[in-house]
């Protein structure tokens, strides 16, 4: 290259004689670069593609594991086949499949969408392959959208319908909103309109499930109608009339063998709630409905905020009062503040480059690298704005770390342009000189520094895609600042410095004087200084190990989530109430800003990090605001406190939201395997492992847990015999059991569905399954009759991955703990499967593994077995709460101040690690006391007696107390630490220090009874010391013996002696505590009875001290039975140590035979609650009840005066009350029955209380008699007899109480009958009446709780609402009609049906009280009389139909002359066209005869004709006219009237 070419390389130099081009691009890049930061997506995390897609599929009525096996493992093959297939995860539940499908890493973020668009059309080419019945499948590959803005809408007094209607009409609001792209309604609670039947019902119609459920699809369907094509234009034809309320819905006819109902008559049909609730949230505790936003790709975050809270501000206006919208999530205010925070890095940086600059540069060389910051940084945004990177947390991490970078070329270039220049350099040289000299180095250097960050960019995991822009921005920002420094810096410089003389003095000071020597010094010892460096960084990289690794540094919001996971199989209704319970412990503390619940899912992905869990009923989250990040971690260690209070039962998990891409828990193993029961077991063992590690707080499985399962065995047969199928037993289980959606209701926009259920009281709970109710047509039957129940259990979820069983067991760790100590508890959880080789190094203690996942034969799998000793830490049982540390327990035996005997204490530490080498440790204790705090390294206190390795990183120690124990001062205590020294390399690691506890053991018994009396007249030889020191009684001669002596056999007294020590029973859990004591007999030397006539009862046995044996004195036992009844005693002592700690009487019986004296026999007395009255059902108060009580003075006075009892003795003799209740069916049971409360006291409380037992009664009770002992047994059965108090009542209701008959409608003469004459109904007259009216002021003002009701109602006999030509419709009194179905006849004048007045009661039974319903015949009609002449030429006619007239029963006129009266139209509503006449004529037997056939009348017309054909009629003769009247719907009515036929004689006159 020539000097021409190289003097036109010169950046610097070609920029100063071209200033005013290199001023118009840097004012260009200020402006560009102005513009492209406001236009600038603002986001909070980057956006990266999600390589996911869920498959979901339902199959009705099959198990997890029938949905594993055909359903689940059917679509993850056909999905297998898809390419670049990273995993297949899914999980089976009963009736549904989820699966998982995600991409490998390489796969293109363009390419994803046709990725998912092949998996479609390889699953939907094999929907044929999948089980009949399956729903789906369907597919889900949205998960990169954002919800950063979450409403909630609370109100008190508003439904979840008026919340929703709300937040629809909001949500068409956000839509109008810009840059907003989805809006999603959350915690909807769908409506549905419940069909509510009786078994009972279905039965008696003969009704049949399925029929009833097609009907009403059947008429809330919409169909297509047809086309009318014409001419000019098609017409469509369109059904109308479909149910448009639930009252129409309740109006759908029904049709039941023959017979039409309307649903409403046998069915009840409400609105309400999905039942089990869908999702629900809450805020604050509140139930809510939430509203979520998400943005469009490259929105502006901040300006939507803005926008947002503007349409908030309106939508505010206009709610109603009461109805709140609250902000959860503020995703603008969080980009808002990072953005805030950046700008404040960049306003100090400048600031601080100035500051130094100025400082260490001087003025004007300060001035140069102040300008340059913002130019370089405007220019990073105009690049930014081209590469399409938003401003997120990632791209302004990038920018703050390049701030510390971009000025370094700068400075290089100004400071050698003014040493240049000081030297006397022109400017321009001087620039061009530190050009040619530093430009490419400092290009180099800049270079390296951007390709360290290059395989962030490179990589394809998503952790790299999720920070990739970190490398394109620190890129373009440095390589801009080496720009800016060869091009404005230099033009800066050479316009803004001015040379300066630099003094040699400059150079003379400390600073320049040392750094020259050293530098002197280096350069003639190259090598050591190249070796230095090599060993710096040799020791760097072995110190890397214990530097704390993290790849996303810790969470700075101030959002904890917290997950609540339930057991297995746990109802959504259970998760509900757990998640309110703990959200209703936080919600009122001071840190917490507010909370908001998610049951049944989780919330939805409002941070891009966060990974959205998939629906479950056991499953909610709370997503906790703090005010402060301080103010979380308070709140995460409040919360897994009240969590392991107060939800034992749940495993509760809280984390902070992660600044990385998504995880569930910091730690994750799986287990993967070729069996169900192979994986759980490996699952379990890796918990277990897990749980033992120091750094984890929690541990959870994701499927380990079985639930409860009922499997029906059909019997076909009997199927056929019923005429059911298995599908009529499903839906008939189906509906009892849950109910399920038969069609759909349309309202408005909504779809609300149909659910055909039984009555909630009928719903069988699972003790209660066999009595469910199957309708068959000839009745119901129970299902036991048809099916064999067997109660299991089932796997209720199952995850696979990659088609194999796999369990995670999920970790979550303490505060502080960083990758690489999660690294740490991986690598010591560690779980083989399958064939595995194992090579055991016991030098270095390691097990290398082969054949397992991840292993090679050149790279195998190496598991530390053991490792050293860290640290050890005591695990506790009992927590002092004042010292705030373990407690060690030790219980003692003393005496009179003299200690006797203590215990050996088990205990237990942990190991750190838990696989540390323990072979050369020798353990020991050292101990201090509490009030002197005085360390020291004595060993008195305690001896380690034995030790052992346990479970998991224990171990167990057998701990002897050393006399140093016993002489603890009263209430002084002591502190203990477990040292280990390791023999191998002579170091000591001690535990943390525990409390020693003594706790002294006394009041031991021997004998469980009642210590005995003194009496003067008992003459005793006894030790008047032993009496004072060991407080003991002597017996008194009433007492029962305590065992019995057959005279010529031996009884030893070990069998008879119980001991035991009250203290121990109370304080004592650790089963290693055993005091054995020693006992020793003796027979005192004489014991006189003044019973036996002053007789020495000792002389009568002998005792061999040495083995306890007793037996008859030779010298009596030749007398034959000269012993028996004798009742010798004998002291017993109780020794431990060697020190008596015990003493007791023991008194013989001699007896005759084997068989002891037989128990007493129970003393009964039977006191009659209410005297022995029937207590009135409807007097029984509802509020309190009806209560007796019985009390000590009553009971001393019937039954103890009896027995010769006082009460002090009762007290000390009788053990506590038994109450039972006598079942007629299964006997005595303490189950008390519905509605009664018996409350007895006991013994001990005779002088505390002066009732006995108080009954208490309630309305719940029910009817007939009931019986209940009150039982005080005895404790010597030998000595008293039980007491047994029979507590009885009878419960019965008077029909008096029920609604009396309206007299009105009384008929008189007819006993308790009633009449109907009808009623004009919708313009006509109909044979009916409302059932209230047949009650006394047709029951205004009855209150349906009186008496104890709940309701009242009519029927027919034998529990019917349709009988023989009548029916009852409605379902309550209120709406009740009765009326006839079949019209009367002409033979009935009336017709009758016996009813019943049906009234149910608190506690579940109902009274009957029946009367006659009598529907008369609402009209009579009668002939007038006809007289007809002989006339021999003629005949002589009359028109009936004139004659006949019709009258009410009260004897008005309905019909005459022909035509209908006024009262026939307008009160009866009548109408003639609609009248029926059938006419005839009627004889006598003999007369018709004679007639001849002369005598004829026109059935229609009803004229009358005589023809005498010739003659004379000698006599008059009577014929009858008949005329049968129809009137539709009501009664046919026969009417008659006297026909004359005049003779030829008569006929002349």
């Amino acid at each position: 290259m020539s000097n021409n070419e190289k003097h036109h390389a010169n950046w610097a130099e070609w920029a100063i004689n071209h200033r005013q081009l290199v001023y118009f691009f840097a004012v260009l890049v200020l402006i560009m670069g102005m513009f492209s930061f406001k236009s600038l997506g603002r986001s909070e995390d980057p956006s990266f593609a999600v390589k996911q897609m869920v498959v979901s599929a339902a199959w009705p009525g099959a198990s997890a594991k029938d949905v594993e096996m055909h359903l689940t493992n059917t679509l993850e093959k056909q999905i297998q086949s898809l390419p670049q297939v990273k995993k297949i995860t899914s999980y089976s539940r009963p009736g549904v499949c989820v699966i998982t499908v995600a991409l490998k890493d390489e796969v293109a973020g363009n390419t994803v969408r046709q990725r998912w668009l092949e998996l479609r059309n390889i699953v939907n080419d094999g929907k044929k392959d999948l089980p009949s019945g399956t729903v789906g499948p369907f597919y889900n590959d949205r998960f990169d959208d954002v919800y950063g803005n979450i409403y909630a809408i609370t109100g008190d007094g508003f439904t979840y319908e008026d919340m929703r209607k709300y937040a629809e009409k909001i949500k068409l609001d956000f839509f109008s909103v810009p840059d907003v792209k989805k809006v999603e309604l959350v915690g909807v609670q769908p409506e549905k309109i419940f069909v509510q039947m009786q078994t009972a019902k279905l039965a008696q119609l003969g009704l049949d499930i399925n029929s009833i459920a097609n009907t009403i699809k059947a008429q809330t369907s919409v169909n297509a109608s047809g086309m009318i094509e014409a001419d000019t234009a098609n017409s469509y034809l369109r059904i109308t009339g479909s149910p448009d309320s639930v009252e129409n819905i309740a109006a759908i006819p029904i049709n039941a063998n023959g017979r039409v109902f309307r649903l409403g008559d046998i069915a009840t049909i409400t609105r309400g709630y999905a039942d089990p609730p869908e999702t629900m949230m809450y805020y604050n505790g509140k139930p809510a409905v939430g509203i979520a936003l998400s943005m469009e790709d490259g929105g502006d975050n901040i300006k939507l905020g803005e926008n947002l809270a503007k349409e908030i501000a309106r939508i505010q206006k206009e709610l109603p009062l009461g109805l709140e919208l609250n902000q959860v999530a503020n995703q603008p205010e969080v980009v808002k503040k990072s953005i805030s925070e950046f700008s404040e890095s960049l306003y100090e940086a400048i600031i601080i480059v100035l500051v130094v600059s100025l400082m260490t540069l001087g003025r004007r060389s300060g001035y140069v690298i102040s300008c340059c910051i913002p130019l370089i940084l405007l220019g990073s945004f105009c690049a930014m704005f081209a590469l399409g990177i938003d401003l997120h947390k990632v791209s302004l991490g990038a920018l703050v770390v390049s701030l510390g970078m971009l000025v370094d070329d700068a400075i290089v270039v100004v400071e050698l342009m003014e040493v240049k220049m000081s030297e006397g350099m022109p400017r321009k040289e001087a620039a061009s000189y530190a050009f040619k000299t530093c430009a490419w180095p400092l290009l180099t250097g800049t270079t390296i520094t951007c390709l360290g960050f290059m395989p962030i960019a490179f990589s394809k995991a998503s952790a790299s895609e999720f920070a990739y822009s970190l490398f394109p921005v620190m890129t373009v920002t440095l390589m801009l600042s080496w720009l800016v420094s060869a091009t404005l810096a230099p033009v800066l410089g050479y316009e803004w410095i001015r040379p300066t003389v630099i003094k040699q003095e400059s150079y003379d000071n400390c600073f320049y004087s040392a750094f020259r020597k050293l530098l002197h010094w280096s350069l003639g010892h190259r090598i050591t200084v190249i070796g230095i460096t090599l060993a710096m960084l040799g020791l760097s990289m072995f110190m890397l190990r214990f530097v704390s690794q993290e790849f996303f540094p810790a969470s700075v919001r101030p959002e904890l989530l917290v997950e609540l996971n339930m057991p297995e199989g746990s109802s959504i209704k259970t998760t509900d109430a757990a998640a309110r319970k703990l959200t209703n412990l936080i919600k009122d503390d001071k840190e917490l800003d507010h909370v908001s619940t998610y049951v049944g899912e989780s919330a939805p992905r409002f941070v891009l990090v966060i990974d959205p869990v998939q629906p479950r009923d056991n499953y909610a989250q709370l997503v906790v605001v703090a005010k402060s990040v301080e103010d979380r971690k308070k709140l995460e260690k409040r919360i897994s406190e009240l969590a392991a209070e107060h939800l034992p039962e749940a495993i509760v998990y809280s984390r902070s939201i992660p600044l990385g891409p998504p995880a569930p828990y910091p730690v994750m193993i799986r287990v993967s395997g070729n069996s169900d029961a192979q994986v759980k077991e490996y699952a379990q063992k890796v918990r277990k492992v897990m749980a033992a590690n120091p750094y984890v707080n929690m541990t959870r499985l994701d499927w380990l847990e079985q639930t409860n399962a009922v499997k029906l065995k059909v019997d076909n047969d009997k199927l056929l015999q019923m005429g059911l199928t298995r599908q009529t037993v499903a839906n008939a289980l189906q509906a009892q059991v849950s109910g399920y959606t038969v069609a759909t209701y349309l309202e408005g926009d909504q779809q609300i569905g149909i659910v055909f259920r039984l009555q909630p009281d009928q719903r069988a709970d699972i003790s209660q399954l066999e009595t469910i109710s199957i309708p068959t047509s000839q009745g119901a039957v129970p299902l036991s009759q048809i099916a064999h129940l067997d109660y299991t259990s089932e796997d209720n979820i199952i995850w696979r991955r990659n088609l194999r069983p796999t369990i995670t067991v999920n970790g979550g760790i303490v505060d502080g703990v960083t990758g690489n100590e999660t690294k740490r508890i991986l690598t010591e959880t560690w779980l083989p499967l399958g064939t595995v080789t194992a090579v055991w190094d016991s030098e270095n203690g390691y097990l290398t593994l082969y054949n397992v996942d991840g292993a090679t034969e050149e790279e195998p799998v190496r598991i530390p077995l053991y490792t050293h000793l860290q640290s050890i830490a005591f695990v506790p049982q009992v927590i002092d709460t004042k010292l705030g540390m373990g407690v060690i327990d030790f219980y003692t035996i003393t005496r009179a101040g003299e200690f006797i005997a203590a215990n050996d204490a088990q205990v237990t530490y942990r190991l750190n690690p838990q696989n540390a080498k323990v072979s050369d440790i020798e353990w020991s204790f050292i101990d201090r006391t509490v009030e002197t705090r005085v360390a020291g390294d004595n060993a008195d206190l305690l001896t380690i007696v034995s030790s052992e390795v346990g479970e998991l990183g224990g171990m167990n120690f057998t701990v002897k107390a050393n006399d140093a124990l016993k002489s603890l001062k009263e209430n002084q205590e002591a502190i203990v630490a477990l040292q280990a020294l390791n023999t191998e390399n002579d170091t000591e690691i001690v535990s943390d220090y525990a409390a020693v506890k003594v706790t002294e053991l006394k009041d031991f018994v021997i004998i469980n009874k009642t210590k005995l009396k003194y009496d003067e007249q008992q003459k005793v030889d006894y030790d008047e010391s032993d009496i004072v020191t060991l407080g003991w009684t002597t017996p008194a001669f009433d007492e029962a013996a305590d065992a019995y002596l057959k005279y010529d056999a031996s009884i030893d007294l070990h069998t008879v002696v119980e001991t035991y020590a009250k203290e121990i029973e109370k304080v004592l859990t650790d089963a290693t505590v055993r005091f054995e004591p020693i006992y020793e007999f003796r027979k005192p030397a004489s014991y006189i009875s003044p019973e036996d006539g002053n007789t020495d009862q000792q002389k009568f046995v002998t005792l061999d001290e040495k083995t306890g044996i007793v037996t008859v004195d030779k010298e009596w036992l030749a007398q034959g039975t000269a012993a028996v009844g004798r009742t010798p005693i004998f002291e017993v002592y109780a020794f431990v140590n060697d020190k008596a700690i015990a003493n007791a009487y023991i008194k013989l019986e001699i007896t005759k035979d084997d068989v002891a004296p037989e128990d007493k026999e129970d003393f009964e007395k039977t006191w009659n609650i209410n005297h022995g009255e029937a207590i009135e059902y409807a007097d029984i108060d509802p509020n309190t009840g009806y209560t007796e009580h019985y009390d000590w003075a009553t009971f001393n006075a019937e039954i103890l005066d009896v027995l010769g009892l006082t009460m002090e003795e009762f007290s000390t003799r009788y053990n506590d009350a038994e109450v039972k209740y006598i079942d007629p069916v299964n006997g005595p049971t303490t189950q008390m029955p519905d509605g009664v409360t018996i409350d007895s006291k006991n013994p001990a409380d005779v002088n505390t209380s002066t009732e006995l037992a108080n009954i208490l009664i309630t309305n719940k009770a029910k009817f007939g008699e009931k019986t209940f002992t009150l039982t005080y047994p005895a404790k010597n059965r030998k000595q008293d007899p039980n007491i047994v108090i029979t507590l009885d009542y009878n419960i019965e209701h008077d029909l008096s109480h029920m609604p009396a008959l309206n007299p009105d409608y009384l008929i008189a003469g007819a006993d308790q009958t009633v009449q109907v004459k009808g009623r004009e109904v919708a313009g006509a007259w109909k044979l009916e009446a409302e059932m209230k009216e047949f009650c006394e002021n047709y029951l205004n003002g009855y209150d349906v709780l009186a008496g104890n009701h709940t309701g009242l109602s009519f029927r027919f006999e034998d529990n019917r609402l349709e009988n023989e030509g009548a029916e009852i419709t409605g379902t309550e009194w209120s709406d009740q009609v009765i009326s006839l179905t079949t019209p009367l006849t002409q033979n009935e004048s009336y017709r009758e049906y016996k009813v019943e007045m049906v009234a149910t009661c608190q506690n579940g039974e109902w009274c009957e009280k029946s009367f006659t319903v009598r529907f008369v015949r609402p009209f009579n009609a009668t002939i007038a009389a006809v007289e007809l002449r002989t006339l021999t030429a003629t005949a002589d006619e009359a028109d009936i139909a004139d004659l006949v007239i019709i009258k009410d029963t009260d004897n008005r006129v309905v019909y005459q002359n022909g035509e209908l009266t006024t009262l026939g139209t307008d009160t009866y509503k009548l109408n003639a066209a609609d009248l029926r006449f059938e006419y005839s004529l009627e004889y006598t037997a003999d007369s018709e005869a004679s007639f001849g056939g002369g005598l004829t009348i026109d059935p229609a017309t009803g004229v009358l004709t005589w023809l005498n054909k010739g003659g004379d009629l000698q006599t008059d003769k009577d014929a009858t006219a008949v005329a049968v009247i129809t009137i539709p719907d009501l009664a046919a009515i026969k009417a008659t009237g006297t026909v004359t036929v005049l003779s030829t004689e008569n006929s002349k006159e």
